[in-house]
């Protein structure tokens, strides 16, 4: 018996000496699945047996997936009411058939069905402890970040106001809360994620203090678990908590990213897998075990991995696995080493190989990943900034190459580099300055732990003053190189008042596209809003380069403020009578040396790169020097080009100045007729309309008598065209004869009318001047005037001298020009452009509209020919011939007067 026994002994004995490992057991988790998605960020997830609910907080909704990964719905429904919506949520419980989420901007609990559907809300009061009242802490509104519910009871952890409150369901005006900032027992700095075991008893991840402490349902404080450092077992940024079928606790750290796991508050292991290697994720969040299943959210990954758990025996010595230490040594400069790693004892070097040799000189505390341990929502929000879009170049986030253009501006000393060369996060941020004092343009941010006041953009002004133009201190006030700053953003209260919004777009403040993408404008001492840089850029978070807070592809951007200035298709361009924007060209264009096939808003501006005494134009708009780059055809430099090019002549001088749209003008050029931004409405940007002649008249006095009258083709043929297909409609009363930029080369008066077809035309017909063609072509068969064909018109002009006034009664040379001796021509006695000569009386348009003509008003000169040079010939038989010559029985025949 007793050798029996002493074999026995010897035999345990040489067991744990030669397999001590054998008396040691490890989770391993064994992978199941994994599957991604199209999320920002997530933070929280609800495990079932036959699907996965995953909080999207920065992109405020729900997914609802299938056990394999398939998604099913999402909600609340982007189109919902503004009250069933999300803001920055953080967490979600489901609790007998309804999800529980925190809506943390909105301070709130928003409550769903299982399909989705909003149901109601629990809006959290202000209610002060005992403790509050005691230590005269002050409340804030409520941040919830976390909860948990159990026997009709909802626990959450008040970001806000580092606490814990409870909330019973049956009295939810009622709610106990306990805790407050500090790193004592039952104090907390900035508690989340909250977990209960079978006892009751609440765990809440105290973040910034990195552990876990755990409470009675009374609120009575009880244990912690882990605690702040690098060895195993300790913590950093302890988020996710989860407590297993057999008590164990398991803890996501999303800084070191591993998980921990605990047995009666005991560290026993870091999450394994098969081969013994730790598991290491990217940034892990929320954790939820459903059986012998282990869910774990990566939020750095967007992705979701499920392990199955079970218990095996390690494979390593004794000496291997970690010690806990009753009496842990505290760490003096804990705060400190919060944020700079590199300063704990025994740490590893945090950055990876692939990071830059820069990047290895800076204190670890602007590492990506140390940011983001604070800013994914455990501490402050910034999902919706610093973990999507552009950011502010540094060496994280270095400029493209195509961007990374020497800039004209010198970096002050107050913002260090690295190597006198680099920024990083710590250019422009520290948190060992007065934060109060230094706050930020937001009036809502009041610890943006800036070196640099910026209450009206001072930073953003010191580093780049090239591009600052302030209207009101007169900075860099060189019209056309910046786009303005400073201005108010209200009514003018007077019309002399300066640096007011012109239009009325902006009186109401910054657009509100512009706010719910974290646009900001700066406040004066009146309280008005002023435009400023961060009105349009956004440095952490931008939807676009270079830093925009809209996408301007298609000139959304542009459009919050500049909305009458811009437009989608050439129709809506006239309608608002502006330059077309936002349109695809038929065929690529050479423009500013580039190829373009797309007009946009920065084709022809540039927001910091205009040229100078320009509205931030890439080109200065002198001489039509930017209109010509699209529009070659249009413009001229003499009347001998415009001639050639059949154009109206534009970029001359006038022999005198001339009274024009309220100014005097003594040059033409584009602009003196077009207004690219600001022209009427159904005009193609004009700055008067064009459809009564009203822009024609402005400088060719008399020539509007023609709307109302038969030659106002609106009225007589409407359903006619011209040569570019345009009906009288369209082109207006002027626009139906003649174009001012379409027009034939050398063609008369940039005539616009059809040309009779070939089978209209007859050789029996007498000679005519060349200018007389452009009346005889439309007073033809199947022409617009085919109701008054003239049949007889010619003069004898062979083998006789004719004289003339030029200006009143002119002849014309065989080019068609007027001139004091010539042909007799149509105009030498009509005037197209005035049915007659009482038209320039007072008499009413109505009086004299589409009257019936005769010899006495059909677009005559005069009525009195004795005062035409026809008496020069004709004496005494002057009146006799002209009544004979312009009856309608007369022109029946063949004049038998020669």
């Amino acid at each position: 018996m007793k050798q029996s026994f002493k074999n026995i002994l010897l035999v345990a004995l040489y067991s744990i000496f030669l397999f001590p490992a054998c008396i040691y057991a490890r989770t391993v988790a064994s992978p199941v699945s994994h599957f991604s998605a199209d999320m920002n960020h997530p933070s929280a997830i609800v495990s079932t047996s036959n699907a996965f609910y995953i909080l999207d907080g920065a992109n405020n909704r729900v997914l609802a997936f299938s056990r394999q990964g398939n998604l099913r719905f999402q909600f609340p429904h982007i189109k919902g009411h503004h009250s069933r919506k999300l803001s920055r949520a953080m967490d979600i419980k489901l609790y007998k058939n309804k999800f529980y989420i925190t809506d943390t901007d909105h301070h709130r609990i928003a409550i769903y069905s299982i399909s989705g559907k909003f149901l109601h809300e629990i809006s959290l009061p202000l209610l002060e402890t005992s403790l509050v009242k005691a230590t005269n802490q002050k409340i804030r509104p409520a941040e919830p970040v976390a909860l948990y519910l159990s026997h009709d009871t909802i626990t959450y952890s008040d970001r806000a106001n580092h606490r814990i409150c409870r909330i019973n369901l049956n009295k939810i005006t009622q709610q106990r809360c306990w805790g407050k900032r500090g790193e004592a027992e039952g104090e907390f700095q900035f508690p989340f994620m909250l977990d209960q075991d079978k006892d009751d008893y609440i765990y809440a991840t105290d973040v910034l203090n990195s552990r876990i402490q755990i409470f009675n349902s009374r609120g009575i404080y009880f244990g912690t678990v882990g605690g702040f450092g690098s060895s195993p077992g300790d913590l950093i940024r302890p988020n996710g908590i989860a407590i297993g079928p057999r008590g164990m606790i398991y803890i996501s750290d999303y800084y070191q990213g591993n998980i921990s796991i605990y047995d009666k508050r005991k560290f026993i292991s870091y999450l394994h897998d098969d081969k013994g290697q730790i598991i290491r994720f990217d940034s892990p969040v929320g954790l939820a075990i459903t059986g012998e299943t282990l869910s774990v959210l990566d939020a750095g990954k967007n992705t979701l991995y499920n392990y199955t758990l079970s218990t095996r025996p390690t494979h390593h010595n004794k000496k291997h696995l970690p010690k806990n230490k009753k009496n842990k040594t505290k760490i003096s400069n804990k705060n400190c080493v919060t944020c700079h790693m590199s300063w704990l004892e025994g740490n590893r070097n945090i950055f990876s190989e692939n990071e830059s040799k820069d990047a290895a000189q800076v204190l670890p505390s602007v590492k990506p990943k140390m940011c983001t341990s604070c800013h994914h929502g455990a501490v402050v929000d910034s999902r919706h900034a610093i973990t999507q879009g552009h950011q502010h170049p540094d060496i994280h986030h270095p400029l493209n190459s195509d961007d990374n253009k020497k800039s004209e501006d010198k970096i002050k000393d107050a913002f260090p580099l690295i190597n006198n060369k680099h920024l990083y996060c710590g250019s422009c941020h520290t948190p060992h300055e007065n934060h109060e004092k230094h706050q930020a343009l937001y009036s809502d941010h009041k610890n943006p732990w800036l070196r640099e006041a910026n209450q009206r953009g001072q930073v953003c002004h010191q580093c780049h003053e090239s591009k600052v133009a302030d209207v009101q201190t007169k900075q860099d006030q060189a019209r056309g190189k910046n786009h303005p700053i400073g201005i108010i953003l209200s009514k003018a209260p007077h019309p002399k008042a300066q640096h007011f919004a012109g239009t009325d777009t902006l009186w109401q403040g910054l657009p509100e596209a512009l706010k719910e993408q974290g646009g900001h404008s700066r406040l004066n001492k009146q309280g008005n809003e002023e435009l400023n840089c961060q009105s349009c850029h956004r440095l952490h978070g931008a939807m676009a380069e270079p830093l925009l807070l809209l996408d301007n592809s298609s000139g959304e951007f542009c459009a919050s403020c500049h909305s009458r200035q811009t437009n989608n298709s050439l129709e809506q361009a006239r309608d608002k009578g502006i330059h077309p924007v936002n349109i695809t060209l038929e065929e690529p264009l050479d423009f500013n040396d580039k190829e373009i096939s797309h007009i946009e808003c920065l084709t022809c501006h540039s927001v910091h790169e205009g040229q100078k005494d320009t509205p931030n134009l890439v080109l200065t708009h002198k001489d039509g020097d930017l209109c010509e780059n699209c529009h070659s055809r249009h413009t001229a430099d003499s009347l001998e080009d415009a001639k050639t090019k059949g154009i109206h002549p534009v970029n001359i001088e006038l022999e005198k100045p001339l009274d024009f749209n309220g100014k005097q003008i003594s040059k033409i050029d584009c602009l003196t007729c077009h207004s690219v931004h600001e022209g009427k409405n159904n005009t193609p940007s004009l700055v008067l309309p064009h459809q009564d002649g009203e822009l024609c008249e402005a400088c060719h006095e008399g020539k509007a008598n023609v709307v109302d009258s038969d030659h106002d083709l609106r009225i007589t043929a409407k359903n006619s065209t011209n040569r570019f297909k345009h009906s009288p409609e369209q082109s207006g009363s002027c626009g139906a004869c003649h174009s001012m930029h379409q027009g034939s080369t050398n063609q008369l008066f940039l005539f616009a009318g059809k040309t009779p077809a070939e089978e209209n035309l007859t050789e029996d017909k007498p000679l005519s001047t060349v200018r007389d063609k452009l009346c005889l072509d439309c007073h033809q068969e199947k022409m617009p005037g085919e109701e008054k064909i003239v049949s007889l018109y010619d003069h004898p002009f062979q083998d006789i001298t004719l004289r003339s006034d030029n200006e009143k009664f002119p002849l014309v040379n065989a080019a068609g020009e007027r001139t004091n001796q010539g042909q007799i021509a149509c105009v030498s006695c009509h005037n197209p452009h005035q049915w007659a000569p009482s038209s320039k009386s007072n008499k009413k348009k109505d009086e004299i509209k589409n009257q019936e003509g005769s010899v006495q008003n059909s677009f005559l000169s005069t009525t009195k020919p004795t005062e035409m040079f026809c008496n020069n010939c004709h004496g005494k038989e002057t009146m006799l011939r002209y009544q004979y010559y312009h009856q309608q029985l007369s022109r029946q025949y063949k004049s038998p007067i020669k």
